[in-house]
């Protein structure tokens, strides 16, 4: 099931961007600085970037993508074929949902189910 939100859609897309920046950068062993070297972009950008507290611009995902010399679609995609470095954290992008009080939650904690959601006001569908 999928949430439909244009809000938490967008805080999919910020998550996953900041989770794949950050495991292409540790698999070729890049510090922020070096990446920022690269890409043209300030090293506190890139660290905004992988928190997911900025909207990068399509002109700055594809500048991420060419440093890591990958096609730009790659940094919003799920890759199931891609294993993290050993040292590389977190294990799993968090997935979260802006509920309609503003409030952030993290869609895997059990606390979110069904009534919880359709309480708030948002709905679901099969994917």
């Amino acid at each position: 099931m999928r949430l439909m939100s244009v809000d938490n859609d967008i805080l999919w897309a910020r998550d996953r961007l900041g989770y794949n920046v950050r495991l292409f950068r540790a698999q070729r062993g890049m510090s922020q600085g070096r990446l920022a070297t690269v890409a043209k972009m300030d090293r506190a950008f890139i660290s905004d970037v992988e928190r997911g507290v900025v909207a990068a611009s399509v002109e700055a995902i594809a500048r991420l993508a060419h440093a890591f010399k990958i096609p730009a679609h790659w940094l919003l995609r799920v890759h199931y074929d891609v294993i993290p470095p050993a040292n590389f954290s977190p294990a799993r992008p968090p997935i979260l949902l802006l509920m309609p009080d503003g409030e952030r939650r993290d869609a895997s904690a059990p606390a979110i189910g069904a009534e919880d959601i359709a309480s708030r006001g948002l709905e679901m569908k099969d994917d």
